[in-house]
């Protein structure tokens, strides 16, 4: 059940500090990694922790990654008061004649929430064969949420050859000094009517908690996913419900990821081991306006609420 959940959701997306990016360059040092660089652009997130001024980035550009990384179609939406802000605040970082690595601290602040909705009508398309004939899809994922503060880390890895700097995994840490993560996912069942799978026919809903996504070099990408809780949607976080958590994560398999997205977050992660001042995303192809085609300029779409049943919000 829960494999089946992670393997729908193909972006669980929930989140971290602005990871991604694919196209960007990495940087302009003469280090030999080569990184594309694309003019179809996203938003620009800051990494300057030592800037006196310590430039914060919105949670849409935090979270723009989401998309980034999906393989089904998203809208975003953010509450209508919303002063979440994001910033890089430490960064130590360490390196040998075989490989480097960096950890940097980010702070999460601020009030209202910022969620992607993943389409329902993709999600099924997609995804519907791999579901036994007249049985029941389980654990879609509906969206993933960012709402509150905290603290988290990202820790990125890296090799040396010939002299060649190539990072080989990301991880984003949500619950950094056991802070709760301010990332949660919605889940939920859909039976076949008919022998069709509709939004309408949806039951079952659930609230998973996200504490980590790991990200690796890898030509058939995949995301790693720690929970830490799982419950009901509308009951509170209990014992239980961590505990239903920990035992989800050892079944949980890693999940399928966009190519471009994962090549995103592994640029992204050269970068804070530059020390970039900034990076800037490559346009999230799978980002929807509100009239259902893909973004062609990168602007965040709000969701039509009106349209709800035709929309899934992934975990």
């Amino acid at each position: 059940m829960l494999r089946q959940f992670l393997t729908i959701c193909v972006l669980i997306a929930v989140a971290s500090s602005a990871l991604c990016g694919s196209g960007q360059a990495a940087s302009k040092s003469n280090s030999k990694q080569a990184v594309s660089i694309s003019e179809d652009v996203g938003p620009t997130v800051y990494l300057d922790y030592e800037d006196a001024e310590q430039k914060a980035n919105s949670t849409e550009v935090f979270m723009y990654f989401v998309p980034m990384i999906s393989t089904v179609l998203v809208e975003s939406e953010s509450s209508p008061v919303n002063s979440q802000k994001t910033r890089i605040v430490s960064s130590h970082r360490k390196s040998t004649s075989k490989g480097f690595e960096v950890v940097c601290e980010f702070e999460m602040w601020g009030d209202g929430f910022h969620e992607n909705v993943f389409d329902a009508e993709d999600i099924i398309a997609k995804d519907q064969d791999n579901v036994p004939k007249g049985k029941p899809f389980k654990n879609i994922i509906e969206y993933i949420r960012f709402e509150g503060g905290g603290r988290g880390r990202i820790e990125v890895k890296g090799k040396k050859v010939d002299g060649i700097e190539q990072v080989t995994s990301v991880k984003v840490i949500f619950n950094h000094d056991d802070n709760t993560s301010p990332v949660t996912v919605g889940l939920y069942n859909m039976k076949p009517e008919n022998g069709e799978y509709k939004f309408e026919n949806s039951y079952g809903t659930k609230k998973a908690r996200v504490n980590v996504l790991s990200f690796k070099a890898n030509e058939d990408p995949r995301m790693d996913i720690s929970l830490a809780s799982l419950g009901g949607r509308c009951t509170k976080e209990s014992l239980y419900s961590r505990i239903k958590g920990k035992i989800a994560n050892l079944f949980i398999e890693p999940v399928r990821v966009n190519p471009a997205g994962n090549k995103a977050m592994l640029d992204f992660g050269y970068a804070l081991y530059k020390k970039q001042a900034s990076f800037t995303f490559p346009k999230a192809k799978n980002l929807k306006l509100k009239n259902g085609e893909q973004q062609e300029e990168p602007v965040l779409a709000k969701v039509d609420r009106a349209h709800k049943p035709a929309l899934v919000k992934v975990n």
